[in-house]
């Protein structure tokens, strides 16, 4: 059902493409503007990704055009390696520090749940020296000051602490890349990236014209100015 509806978008001139944040698909129009694809359907956007996976072929990144209400469109432009170099250029300033797997505590505490199922199953010798290197550990403590980390004495309790300290550490990860994002570097970035992949499907002669002469600046500089002063043309009809 979801293939179907993108491909019925595409066939009226929209184009179905992955956002600059995890799990966001876009959906955009032919003059550039988009909405978030989960918004229009209603859907959260934990379902919508889920629903991206269960596909049983990939989803294209760009979807042919062939009908926008207005007659027959231009097809998207071939990417170029200026194209492909500056894409690679942004792309490496908008990674953020961490990918979205690192940042969910569930997948972090998974391999040192791991290793508490294998302490469950140790022989009673060697529960017994564990018991007493912590019980060492403690007098240390009493006796000299030593600060020791001592370890939890039973399964349930190791799995608390690492469920804990896994919260704690995707919390901060979580905490780094919303910081990330919010840095105008990376706001830069991601315009000057929606940019670059709008050139391509433009249906401007000048800054068709631009990308294929790999002017890249000047072909932005050009839809960037389409871009403002549609809306006006918009208002003024209003207007009337």
């Amino acid at each position: 059902m979801l293939q179907t509806f993108v491909e019925r978008a595409g066939e009226r001139g929209y184009l179905v493409t992955q956002g600059d944040k995890p799990g966001v698909w876009l959906i955009e129009n032919a003059e550039g503007y988009h909405l978030a694809l989960h918004r229009v359907l209603r859907l959260r956007r934990q379902d919508l990704e889920e629903l991206m996976d269960e596909q049983d072929r990939p989803m294209t990144a760009t979807l042919p055009r062939r009908w926008s209400g207005r007659g027959e469109t231009l097809p998207p432009l071939p990417e170029t390696s200026a194209y492909q170099t500056s894409m690679k250029k942004l792309a490496d300033v908008i990674r953020p520090p961490w990918k979205r797997s690192d940042c969910r505590a569930e997948l972090l505490a998974r391999p040192y749940l791991h290793e508490v199922h294998k302490l469950e199953s140790q022989t009673g010798e060697e529960k017994l020296a564990a018991l007493l290197a912590a019980l060492i550990m403690r007098f240390l403590a009493i006796l000299f000051g030593v600060r020791v980390e001592i370890p939890p004495l039973t399964a349930q309790a190791a799995r608390q602490r690492i469920e804990e300290k896994t919260r704690e550490l995707a919390q901060a990860r979580q905490e780094a890349v919303r910081a990330h994002f919010e840095m105008d570097g990376v706001q830069a970035a991601l315009k000057q990236r929606r940019l670059l992949r709008s050139c391509l499907v433009s249906q401007n002669l000048a800054v068709r014209q631009a990308m294929q002469a790999e002017q890249l600046e000047l072909a932005m500089t050009l839809l960037g100015k389409q871009k403002q002063t549609t809306p006006e043309r918009g208002a003024n009809k209003r207007e009337m």
